[in-house]
């Protein structure tokens, strides 16, 4: 089962208080095997996860999306062997591809929205492996 629930709060840890009662109320917690914490970009998720039991980042797909299609879209074989690299979480294949992609890049701006798109997905790197080792559990 997959319940979404979106919740906006200045605190943190209030957050996670509130986010852990609902859950208890309406979920057996002995028996959930993880908690998958999706992202919108948002600083404070990386602390939900450190503050709520068995949870697990789950990096958000369209903005992985945003940031590969800005990087490597107008290289449709760069975007499918990216895509490929992530799907079997292959971070050394993921760096090749954006390398070579740097390597054709005709402009700095265009550099650099590759370097800020590689240390963004290196800096996601355990919400894509969670991809893979949740893939059963994501809906969607």
């Amino acid at each position: 089962m997959c319940t979404t629930l979106a919740v906006s709060y200045r605190d943190t840890e209030a957050l996670c208080w509130e986010l852990w009662h609902y859950l208890e109320i309406h979920y057996d917690l002995e028996s959930v095997e993880v908690i998958l914490v999706s992202e919108d970009e948002a600083h404070w998720v990386r602390r939900v996860v450190g503050l709520t039991p068995s949870s697990a980042f789950l990096l958000y797909r369209f903005h992985a999306m945003k940031h590969i299609a800005a990087a490597v879209g107008s290289w449709s074989d760069l975007y499918a062997a990216l895509w490929r690299a992530l799907g079997q979480v292959e971070r050394e294949g993921t760096q090749a591809v954006l390398k070579e992609a740097l390597s054709r890049a005709g402009t700095e701006g265009k550099r650099k929205t590759i370097v800020d798109t590689r240390v963004y997905l290196m800096r996601q790197w355990d919400g894509i492996e969670a991809w893979s080792k949740y893939a059963r559990l994501i809906v969607g």
